[in-house]
């Protein structure tokens, strides 16, 4: 989302000051529901993953069986640990890509205000 293809010379300064705040909004928006997103998938890959787990602890039976559920166990923990780092790599890259586009938001904004501002013809006192 970039304000830069505004004019500031034909544009009033409260539009100039509008347009960036539902830029920003809608960025905000957009980031909230991805992230949102992540959370919630990442949650119930967790839940499938400790439901699955439980359900083969309840047919245990034997020495055999209860080594078969240990070694599960085992597997379950080292893939939501590898779950985890994914999810966290994700989030960061989610958090990083949403601080660019403000950074660029941001410098557009500015940028097309102190356009405004020069171009802007001075105002006779009354």
């Amino acid at each position: 989302m970039s304000t830069s293809a505004l004019n500031p010379a034909a544009m009033p300064l409260q539009q100039l000051m509008i347009s960036p705040l539902k830029a920003l909004t809608g960025l905000t928006l957009v980031y909230l529901e991805r992230l949102i997103l992540e959370q919630l998938t990442a949650g119930q890959q967790q839940s499938d993953n400790l439901i699955a787990l439980a359900r083969q602890g309840l047919a245990v039976r034997d020495e055999e069986s209860l080594k078969a559920f240990i070694r599960a166990q085992q597997e379950v923990v080292s893939r939501g640990h590898a779950q985890a780092v994914d999810d966290v790599h994700k989030q960061a890259r989610l958090h990083r890509l949403y601080l660019e586009h403000i950074q660029i938001l941001s410098r557009d904004t500015t940028e097309g205000l102190n356009e405004a501002f020069r171009t802007e013809k001075p105002r006779q006192a009354a």
